[in-house]
């Protein structure tokens, strides 16, 4: 389906079409186990084990849901792509912010704007990051070595988040 999605929108199938292929999309994506929205229901299955940090992504839950995993111990870290997110997040007394550099993969974490122009790159956000807020600095994006993780500690960053699928062992 994501395969006819692209085709419609590359070859400019009418709009109904490529209307479809989006609702279509949608509804799976919807279905899809473990992409529901953060609520009462999975703080109550999450409450019983009491992790030592929860981590959000596409901005937080309601300030309800963020006491409530607070009040357990749990350390709420999320993700901001922008420094106004940064800003925000810490606002929203997040304990610590993950910087998502431009070259994160997968789902870009984006959500006090749709407006991709406003991204830039890991090593350019994380000092710009860590120079706006007086929490901890995750860097997470790109960084794919040694020398990138000591890059990112040489410009602020109180951890690394380094994932992926490339990975290999002997």
């Amino acid at each position: 389906m994501q395969a006819q999605l692209c085709k419609s929108m590359r070859f400019g199938l009418p709009t109904a079409e490529k209307n479809h292929h989006f609702l279509t999309l949608r509804r799976m994506h919807a279905m899809a186990p473990g992409r529901f929205p953060f609520s009462h229901e999975s703080a109550d299955v999450l409450e019983k084990y009491r992790p030592a940090v929860v981590s959000f992504h596409f901005g937080l839950p309601s300030a309800e849901l963020v006491a409530r995993v607070k009040s357990w111990g749990s350390k709420v870290i999320s993700s901001a792509t922008t420094v106004d997110e940064a800003s925000w997040l810490q606002e929203q007394g997040v304990d610590a912010i993950i910087a998502q550099g431009l070259e994160a993969g997968g789902h870009r974490g984006m959500f006090l704007s749709n407006d991709i122009t406003t991204q830039v790159g890991t090593l350019a956000l994380l000092p710009q990051v860590v120079a706006s807020v007086n929490i901890p600095v995750i860097a997470a994006g790109g960084i794919a070595s040694a020398a990138g993780v000591k890059a990112a500690m040489t410009l602020g960053a109180t951890g690394v988040h380094r994932a992926g699928c490339g990975f290999r062992t002997q």
